[in-house]
């Protein structure tokens, strides 16, 4: 009867450390793209991509004015799990793709809340397990992470899903685990290598059995070898151009762009606004040089290429957003390099709490610096809706003319639109101005719409009925139009 009732406690437990944070990530990511406008540069892009990739190589959507041949997003990065969320998409196909997309965000981060669980729960118990798989879930880098929508938050989700199966002896889903990890973008392999070697190193060192140590290093370079063979890949679809690496982080040529006034700007920053990520990991190589512990060390050293990196990037993007996301890796490391050991599960308590203490306090720069103002259930009434909307209005060029979305419309019917029918296009080339445009006021993409709309000179607006989008236009549009769903009449200013 005891152990029912344990074995009870243990199920709702981790029932709550997933549902809960998956729960919080979905309603923030259906606001994202329901209620505040989403970004299409990148989150209307990958919701985009987790139900529609069906071609190989990766197509761009038919939206961007690529020529032809059309390059492949794979010169950007290789995402092949895309291929395997649009296959399970098909299963329910009247499932918005926004709305989609949401619940994989929020599967990721339920998926670290669970993992985190498997790993504390043990001798701590189930109460203090639970607090720290809910701390870990919703640290410091995930509430950055959040704000900025993105498919890499499923490398650290399924990385400890991959610690904790294994911790368990289910050897084979965890090594299924590891896979669907590796899918995730080319340098899965080199994040997961990177944790991987150090602890066998520290398992070595600490007088673990010098098998286990191989097995590790041997899972760390398939790791390794997946995504070497991967960048190779990718370099086949640009040659003769610099590639992403060298773009965003290398430069070209390998540090042309560094001076000792911008690393120590960019360091200042590290220690400040993105503290929430760094702290953290010096905290656990301040614990780990204490306790003498070299398994604490590997977790607190495994991250430093990354932040190196990103420290020392062409682009000035440091850890902003989902970029601190290797980190999400270290602050659980103390229980996946210790399962259930009760110091481990405490210490990862502080580093989690801790990290989301400085993310509320200090966190930036970063696109949503208080994500858990959108932590209220969405409207599920839009979902579907509104999008059905949307491809009525844009059904209708032929009567109305030429169209353009902003990122909020477009990030919900990405497949819809036609080449250069994105506001952001015409601003950064010579696309003839629109006759109308459909957006979102107040939405993050609205200054390009605004900038459209103001040189365009459509002057009359209407607000389509039960939706919080507008349709500019150079005439006036009568309520009840024909061609369109019922609108509202504005005043000839914009809201």
């Amino acid at each position: 009867m005891a152990r029912s009732a344990t074995v009870f406690q243990s199920c709702v437990a981790g029932a709550a450390c997933f549902l809960i944070p998956a729960a919080l990530v979905t309603a923030y990511t259906l606001n994202h793209f329901y209620v505040v406008g989403a970004y299409f540069w990148d989150s209307g892009l990958f919701a985009h991509f987790s139900a529609f990739t069906n071609e190989w190589p990766m197509q761009w959507p038919t939206v961007l004015p690529y020529g032809t041949p059309r390059p492949t997003f794979f010169s950007i990065h290789f995402m092949p799990i895309f291929y395997l969320s649009s296959a399970l998409h098909q299963l329910v196909p009247f499932v918005p793709p926004a709305a989609y997309f949401a619940i994989l965000q929020g599967m990721w981060a339920g998926l670290i809340g669970l993992s985190a669980f498997l790993l504390c729960a043990g001798p701590a118990g189930y109460g203090i397990a639970a607090v720290t798989a809910l701390a870990t879930a919703l640290c410091g880098p995930m509430l950055a992470a959040i704000g900025f929508p993105h498919v890499e938050t499923a490398i650290p989700a399924l990385l400890l899903l991959f610690f904790a199966l294994h911790a368990r002896g289910h050897v084979l889903a965890a090594f299924m685990a590891l896979g669907l990890c590796l899918l995730v973008r080319e340098d899965a392999g080199l994040h997961a290598a990177a944790f991987l070697t150090l602890l066998a190193a520290a398992r070595w060192i600490s007088g673990y059995p010098r098998q286990e140590s191989l097995r590790c290093l041997a899972v760390a370079l398939v790791c390794v070898a997946w995504s070497i063979a991967v960048l190779i890949f990718q370099a086949t679809w640009s040659p003769g151009g610099p590639t992403h690496v060298e773009t965003m982080y290398l430069g070209t040529p390998i540090g042309a762009h560094l001076s000792l006034k911008l690393v120590s700007a960019r360091a200042a920053l590290f220690l400040t606004g993105w503290g929430y990520a760094v702290w953290p990991v010096v905290g656990l190589f301040a614990v780990a040089a204490w306790r003498r512990d070299a398994l604490l060390l590997a977790g607190a050293l495994a991250p430093m290429p990354w932040i190196l990196l990103s420290l020392l990037a062409v682009k000035d993007i440091g850890l902003t957003s989902y970029y601190s996301f290797p980190i999400i890796i270290s602050i659980a490391w103390p229980t996946m390099a210790m399962p259930g050991r009760p110091f481990a599960v405490r210490l990862q308590l502080v580093l989690a709490a801790g990290s989301a203490l400085l993310f509320a306090l200090a966190g930036g720069p970063n696109h949503d610096k208080a994500p858990w103002r959108l932590f209220t259930p969405s409207e599920f009434g839009a979902m579907g809706r509104y999008e059905a909307v949307l491809r009525e209005v844009v059904g209708q060029r032929a009567a109305l003319g030429r169209v353009m979305l902003d990122d909020a419309a477009l990030s919900l019917i990405p497949e819809a639109a036609l080449v250069g029918e994105w506001t952001l296009l015409r601003a950064a080339s010579e696309y003839p101005y629109p006759d109308i445009v459909i957006h979102m006021p107040g939405s993050p993409g609205e200054g390009e719409g605004g900038k459209v709309i103001e040189g365009a000179g459509l002057a009359h607006h209407c607000r389509i009925g039960g939706t919080p989008f507008v349709i500019s236009s150079r005439s006036p549009l009568s309520p009840g139009t024909a061609a369109l769903p019922p609108c509202i009449r504005l005043s000839d200013s914009l809201p």
